[in-house]
């Protein structure tokens, strides 16, 4: 047994023993020995497979069998098939739809890629998590100031150092938040009590940051002092929000606390939320709002004790849709958040089995047409039942409980939206919770309040996750996974992380990813994910057999390694796309590296796919680190790795799209532009694409689609023309370039554009002589 980061594999089993001497089988015997040596093999090869039927789990492996034993040009077609890139960006998709659903952090890459990225380790370190813009100015926007807060905002200006107290749900979070960014010029950071220790010498200069949930034993008087002082020495400000304790603060403490000593008025409240977002209301509309009856009423019952901050903004949201004619105002009123009550206390004192599966199925996939949640809710039940009463079949209660009724119970409301699925855009009635953050609680409050529920739980999740009626839903129940791996990851990695590894499907590998997410971007767990993905990604024996294979050194006597080695590779590969990969761009790539030696079609597939979605998620300079990595593989003398850097490279180009193009600064051919070596490295990686055998169609045909999107976009077409002027260097290469031009421009679509291109190729027709 060998354990890393508590994770425990378990060791290949010994070979069988060999048959007994002079012993010769009936050829019944013999087919029912070899049966049984293979059910003995596929044992050894996967420790703690899942709870599959054999048959359902034979089928899946001849599919992967059948999906493995393609060739280049098969995989080619495969690329470039205009349904199979559909189905990639839809689950690339569905991750971000899970996190938003969830109420989690979505993780804007273009923005933040500093910290997420890891490209300048020396400077940020992963120290904390960089406040978007965005919420920043919704805060300066909707702020309203407590009763002390002049009183903190002097004392952080004298110390540098502040301990915020102030009751929950009083809004000191976005207090701290809005005393940080009118001191800071350079923005503001989310710390974690882990990050505390490195942040007297990881903190940057101008930078303010703010630390929830600091635990007392943290709050040492000369340990504060000393990090004051250092804060004090880069122009750095802290707010570190504790809870008051019961007696007095410890001796030296004192001077660095600020308290808030209740939240604004909520009509106080409303008004500027309504200001903030509703430009066109004057003093007095904003007043018809906040004197109607209804409005009073339920401004009135948002007490000191019964309610927060957050459920009076979300209440002003319920009248702003109330205003924009999004709901009625009765719907509104009715539908107000009056306390952030103790979920734990709500969830028990429902009296229904039917109620409580409802209120699970919705925190697990909230945001999801209706259908999903019910047949989610209805499996939970039905499986609860025949837990508690496993003799008897579970009786059906299809009549008790309505649909409104549940949404009444569950507290939450029914949405018209377009959903889209393979035959196009339909219509669908999602579920949604009227609190935003409901998932996350509710989650917490089961697997923690519940220990006998947790293997029902578990087994509900992971079949949701492989069984769902689409991407987003399996990604969102995957998703689900991650936060239950936040609080026993070893536990949920063993249930469902591993056997999912060793699956032969992609709904398996895609569950690893979304599920590895989350944990990838918790700091408690970040090393251990990618320890993980490490592990599984570059297995000794499987590199060491493929090599041997290749080269024709194979020994009769070698032994292929158990195929669950091969099959977690799949998922690493997965993970390391729009999932994990953009969290550490560098140390995805170099994993990804060790893959693409692999001979592997099925394999290369998975690792064009990873490189592609981090190509498109990591901003300009994530793109010039995939194009550089590419052109380090294409001069491999390893032909598998070689074939894999052409293939993802052909893939990254005929993905791109119109939209891509003209994303600003961030846009692709922007970006080349303006990086003249980044120019010259792609088209080294084209030009190496259109020599070698099988990669000249497919690199013309994404040559057409650049053109077609330039033709569509005509401030690009100089950057397109500088791009591909610079492909050729020899005479073969300009004549490939010209020929398909030159059938480019007989199209209507592409006529300029091709024009413009062939021009600058002309003057070169006599130079061929000097091509490099």
């Amino acid at each position: 047994m060998a354990e890393d980061g508590g994770i425990t594999e378990t060791a290949e089993a010994p070979p069988d023993k060999p048959p007994k001497e002079n012993s010769i089988p009936s050829p019944e015997a013999a087919k029912r020995k070899a049966g049984a040596q293979r059910k003995k093999s596929k044992e050894r090869e996967k420790p703690d497979g899942e709870d599959e039927p054999e048959d359902s789990r034979e089928d899946d492996e001849a599919a992967y069998d059948q999906r493995e034993a393609g060739d280049l040009m098969a995989l080619l077609k495969k690329v470039i098939d205009d349904e199979f890139r559909a189905l990639r960006l839809e689950q690339r998709r569905a991750y971000d739809g899970a996190f938003r659903n969830l109420a989690l952090p979505v993780v804007d890459q273009h923005t933040e890629q500093n910290i997420y990225l890891g490209l300048d380790r020396r400077e940020d370190d992963g120290l904390g998590r960089p406040l978007p813009d965005s919420l920043l100015a919704r805060v300066q926007s909707e702020f309203v100031e407590p009763d002390g807060y002049r009183q903190a905002w002097t004392r952080l200006e004298s110390k540098g150092l502040i301990i915020l107290t102030a009751p929950r749900g009083s809004g000191r979070t976005y207090s701290s938040y809005h005393l940080l960014d009118a001191v800071c010029a350079r923005g503001v950071r989310e710390l974690t009590a882990h990050d505390l220790p490195r942040l007297d010498r990881s903190a940057a200069e101008d930078t303010g940051f703010v630390c929830a949930e600091v635990p007392p034993e943290m709050l040492d008087a000369h340990r504060l002092g000393a990090l004051a002082e250092r804060l004090r020495e880069r122009r750095c400000r802290a707010v570190l929000i504790a809870d008051r304790p019961a007696g007095a603060w410890p001796t030296g403490i004192a001077g660095y606390v600020a308290r808030l000593d209740g939240r604004p008025r909520p009509e106080d409240i409303v008004r500027r939320y309504l200001a903030a977002h509703a430009t066109e209301l004057d003093d007095a509309g904003l007043d018809a709002i906040c004197a109607d009856p209804k409005v009073v009423a339920v401004l009135h019952s948002f007490t000191p004790e019964t309610g927060t901050l957050g459920g009076i903004a979300d209440f002003a949201g319920k009248l702003l849709g109330a205003h924009r004619g999004e709901l009625a105002l009765d719907e509104a009123c009715a539908q107000a958040d009056r306390a952030d009550d103790d979920l734990a206390e709500w969830f028990h004192a429902l009296t229904m089995l039917e109620e409580k599966a409802f209120a699970i199925a919705l925190a697990v996939l909230n945001n999801q047409p209706l259908p999903v949640v019910a047949d989610a809710s209805r499996t939970l039940t039905a499986a609860i039942r025949h837990a508690e009463r496993p003799d008897k079949a579970p009786p059906s209660h299809a009549f008790r409980r309505t649909t409104a009724q549940l949404l009444r119970v569950a507290r939450a409301g029914r949405c018209a939206a377009t959903d889209t699925g393979e035959h196009g855009d339909y219509p669908v009635e999602l579920i949604r919770s009227e609190r935003a953050d409901y998932p996350q609680r509710m989650v917490t409050v089961i697997w923690r309040e519940y220990p006998e529920l947790q293997p029902l739980l578990v087994k509900w999740l992971g079949h949701l996750s492989i069984h769902g009626r689409s991407p987003r839903v399996r990604a969102q129940a995957a998703t689900v996974v991650g936060l239950l791996a936040e609080m026993d990851f070893a536990g949920i990695y063993h249930s469902l992380l591993r056997p999912w590894g060793d699956g032969f499907r992609e709904e398996h590998w895609d569950a690893v990813a979304a599920a590895l997410r989350v944990s990838a971007l918790n700091p408690a767990l970040r090393d251990t994910v990618w320890t993980l993905l490490e592990r599984w990604g570059d297995p000794e024996k499987v590199r060491t057999w493929d090599e041997a294979r290749v080269r024709g050194t194979a020994k009769p006597e070698d032994k292929e390694p158990p195929r669950y080695l091969r099959l977690r590779r799949h998922a690493v590969a997965a993970a390391l796309g729009a999932s994990v990969g953009p969290t550490d761009l560098p140390r995805a790539l170099e994993i990804l590296g060790k893959q693409a030696d692999s001979p592997n079609y099925g394999l290369m597939r998975q690792v064009c796919r990873a490189m592609a979605d981090l190509f498109s998620s990591t901003g300009p300079a994530g793109m010039a680190l995939v194009f550089q990595t590419l052109a380090e593989w294409a001069v491999s003398t390893w032909p598998p790795k070689v074939e894999t850097a052409l293939t993802c490279f052909v893939q990254i180009l005929i993905d791109l799209d119109v939209e891509d193009l003209n994303d600003g600064p961030t846009g692709v051919l922007d970006t080349l532009d303006c990086s003249p070596e980044l120019r010259r490295t792609v088209a080294r990686l084209w030009r190496r694409a259109i020599n070698i055998f099988g990669f000249e169609v497919p690199a013309m045909k994404a040559l057409r689609h650049l053109v077609e999107a330039a033709e569509r976009s005509p401030d690009h077409r100089e950057p397109l023309c500088r791009l591909v002027t610079a492909i050729p260097s020899t005479p073969r290469d300009h004549r490939v370039l010209q020929f398909h031009l030159q059938r480019l421009r007989a199209r209507e679509e592409c006529e300029q554009t091709s024009t413009l291109i062939l021009g600058a190729l002309a003057p070169k027709e006599s130079e061929s002589h000097a091509y490099a």
